[in-house]
């Protein structure tokens, strides 16, 4: 079977419904790429490891996980501790930009509550998803702890996959960011970065700059969102290809943009399509998210979508 295992923090969304109220929802950036790869590929065996709360929000979030079909037996729970929250504000460009509630979120501790056979329950997973906020929510000993996961795991023939998403203010406290970074790149088989994480970390401005700084690393495969209209993909031993993009013309809201592509892309490479096609479809993915408000599409939505994408 296709197995996806993502890890990180879901948090509680509220969004503006009007001036005077709000809507609830959950979501946050693996969480987001989980949900879509589900969505995409049914038949996959998709895991969401983190850690919640035990009172009823992070009940109502477990519900959620198990009627969109991902597994929550990696969900820890955190006694004195709940799920993190953010209220979303999007402007007329369809940018969005974040208010924070997360100081006791319990995913900032799930290395601490992992179980010790962890790495063996799943050595049988194809992929295994985390991202710069799944490594900036932690402690710098539970980092140390990743590390050594994602050693392990690899060693078993896990491919990891690495979503930079570098947020500034998430490490604003933090010191030799660059070195943690180059920490995952080592540790990467897939790397699936936007370019933009790359000038706010080293200036870089076009996709041979960041190329260059990943030099440095042996990285069988990377997927570099370069920009609204185009992908560029680097296969190891290959020539670069780029993929051309249709921007989209009415952007409602662009959180879980990279996300859904980064669902799609997996879910597409888990199905045995190449890297190109699998590319398009999630590119595809992606622009029809970034047309509906919120993080993630209604289910009859998206499914009607799907079924006209795979018809067309």
């Amino acid at each position: 079977m296709s197995k996806l295992v993502v890890m990180g923090e879901c948090m509680m969304e509220l969004s503006h419904i009007d001036s005077h109220s709000l809507a609830k929802s959950f979501a946050g950036d693996v969480y987001n790429t989980a949900l879509y790869a589900k969505r995409v590929f049914q038949s996959a065996d998709v895991s969401f490891l983190t850690a919640v709360g035990s009172d009823a929000l992070s009940d109502e979030f477990i519900g959620v996980l198990k009627a969109e079909g991902i597994g929550a037996d990696l969900v820890y729970r955190d006694s004195h501790r709940t799920i993190g929250s953010y209220l979303v504000h999007v402007d007329e460009r369809g940018e969005r930009s974040f208010t924070y509630w997360r100081s006791d979120s319990a995913a900032k501790q799930t290395l601490k509550l992992i179980e010790s056979d962890l790495a063996s329950r799943c050595s049988d997973v194809n992929y295994f998803f985390y991202s710069g906020i799944s490594l900036a929510i932690l402690a710098d000993e539970d980092r140390d702890k990743l590390w050594l996961l994602l050693e392990t795991l690899r060693s078993e023939g896990v491919k990891i996959v690495f979503d930079p998403n570098y947020r500034p203010k998430l490490w604003a406290q933090t010191r030799d960011i660059k070195a943690i970074y180059e920490r995952a790149f080592s540790l990467c088989d897939l790397l699936l970065p936007g370019i933009e994480d790359f000038e706010h970390l080293y200036g870089s401005k076009t996709a041979d700059d960041v190329m260059s700084v990943l030099a440095a690393f042996t990285i069988p495969e990377v997927i570099l969102k370069n920009g609204p209209e185009k992908v560029t993909c680097y296969v190891a031993g290959n020539d670069a290809v780029d993929v051309k993009i249709t921007p989209v013309k009415h952007v409602v809201d662009t959180t879980s943009a990279g996300d859904s592509f980064n669902g799609a892309f997996l879910a597409s490479r888990l199905q045995g399509k190449d890297i190109v096609s699998s590319v398009g479809f999630a590119a595809s993915v992606a622009g029809e998210v970034i047309q509906h408000k919120g993080a993630i599409v209604p289910t009859e939505s998206f499914v009607q979508f799907l079924s006209e994408l795979r018809a067309s």
